[in-house]
């Protein structure tokens, strides 16, 4: 999360997430909540160029518990050096509910 970023400000967000079903549905939920859907990736190499195209307009990253395994730590280290805060999702959590959406959301604001 960006230092200068409010508390109770809307976020920007970077979804990595094959699944396109359960993508729209966290879309969604992070909408309804007040957020930006910056980008949707479905692969850790589309989500580096999505970050790349959308370089300083995404405050945090939602990750598929499948594309955040031990090889995405190198991804989730380079967006946490940009100061991108991770939060990872993992299959348990679909379909995602909006009290969990929004817990994740509070967990990442605390980073």
């Amino acid at each position: 999360m960006t230092p200068e970023m409010n508390q109770d400000a809307p976020m920007r967000f970077l979804l990595i997430e094959p699944s396109t079903v359960a993508s729209i549905d966290l879309e969604c939920i992070l909408e309804d909540l007040g957020h930006t859907v910056t980008a949707v990736a479905v692969s850790k190499r589309r989500a580096r160029q999505e970050w790349r195209r959308h370089r300083g307009a995404i405050d945090a990253a939602i990750l598929n518990a499948e594309v955040a395994n031990v090889s995405a730590r190198p991804l989730i280290d380079a967006l946490n050096r940009r100061g991108i805060s991770c939060a990872v999702a993992n299959a348990g959590e679909k379909p995602f509910t909006p009290a969990r959406v929004a817990e994740m959301v509070q967990r990442l604001r605390a980073v």
